[in-house]
C-alpha cells in the first residue's frame, strides 16, 4: 500500500504526479495527479468525492483477497476498494457522495481453462463492491484486448483513459 502524506504546500503549486503501480492504491487530494500505466487485464478503480475533492486511484490485479491471503491490499479488487474508501473517509470524503470509474480489465491473454477472464472477473468485482457500499459506477472503459493508461486529476475529478490504437477517452 501506498499512500500519498500530507504537505503544507499545495499540490497544485508543487505540479505533483503520483505513479500508481500494479497492486498499489493511492489517496490524494489538493490537485495531485494520480497516474496507472500499461493496465491490461487489471482494473484501475478511481473513486472521487466532488465536494471534498478526495479521491483514490487503485491498480487491482485479481479480483478478491480468495486469490492470495497475505499480499498487498491493491493487489485486490475488493481489498482496494475498501481500503480506498476507508482512506478517502480519513481524509474527510463521504461514501455517500463517492463517485466510481473503472478502466482496464481487458483480456490480453486467453485462458482457455477459465469460464471468465481475469479482465471480467475484475470488473463484476468492483461492480460488485461498489454496489455494497452504493457507490455509483459514473464511466467505465473496460474491456477489449488492449493496455491502458489511466490519468486522474484530483482537483477537477477528471479522468483520461489513453491507449496506443484506440484513442484518448474522458471518462465523465
Amino acid at each position: 500500500m501506498k499512500t500519498f502524506d500530507d504537505d503544507p504546500e499545495p499540490a497544485s503549486e508543487r505540479g505533483d504526479t503520483v505513479s500508481v503501480g500494479v497492486s498499489e492504491y493511492v489517496v490524494a487530494a489538493d490537485g495531485e495527479t494520480l497516474i496507472a500505466y500499461g493496465i491490461g487485464s487489471c482494473l484501475a478503480i478511481v473513486l472521487f468525492d466532488p465536494e471534498a475533492n478526495v479521491g483514490g486511484l487503485a491498480q487491482a490485479v485479481l479480483p478478491d483477497r480468495d486469490h492470495g491471503e497475505g499480499e498487498a491490499t491493491g493487489k485486490f479488487v475488493d481489498a482496494a476498494t475498501d481500503a480506498l474508501l476507508r482512506e478517502m473517509a480519513e481524509r474527510g470524503a463521504s461514501v455517500g457522495r463517492v463517485e466510481a470509474r473503472l478502466a482496464g480489465g481487458s483480456e490480453m491473454i486467453d485462458f482457455e481453462e477459465l469460464e471468465t477472464g481475469i479482465g471480467d472477473a475484475n470488473v463484476a468485482a468492483a461492480r460488485e463492491r461498489l454496489d455494497a457500499f452504493d457507490v455509483p459506477v459514473v464511466a467505465t472503459d473496460t474491456g477489449g484486448d488492449y493496455g491502458r493508461t489511466v490519468t486522474f486529476e484530483t482537483a477537477t475529478g477528471d479522468v483520461t483513459v489513453r491507449t496506443v490504437d484506440h484513442g484518448t477517452r474522458e471518462l465523465s
